[in-house]
């Protein structure tokens, strides 16, 4: 026998035992036509070979999958979010410290 009638509501149980994870990027996206994957990194700051040389190596934190509805329900609610905050350019924030940069 088919449900025909209306879905219940899904209860939102929490879990606090899960742990949260921070990105500076979103490094990979993948799209098979179904399903989304994202893969997020943290730059890690490492020493170089030289007395004043760091190099920045991309380690992945989360790899997230996801079925292109619910990636549509998460765009259209970040769009929402967005719409939300002051508008600030990728391009006029320094990633070290998140702030514009200090004009000289």
């Amino acid at each position: 026998m088919r449900y025909t009638g209306t879905p219940p509501k899904a209860k939102l149980v929490d879990r606090p035992e899960l742990s949260e994870q921070f990105a500076d990027t979103a490094e990979r996206m993948f799209c098979d036509g179904e399903t989304l994957r994202i893969e997020f990194c943290v730059d890690r700051v490492e020493p170089g070979s030289g007395p004043d040389a760091l190099t920045v190596a991309k380690h992945p934190v989360v790899r997230l999958v996801m079925p292109l509805t619910t990636a549509v329900e998460m765009i259209n609610k970040l769009n929402t979010l967005l719409a939300q905050v002051p508008t600030v350019s990728p391009k006029l924030v320094d990633r070290t410290t998140g702030r514009p940069p200090v004009k000289n």
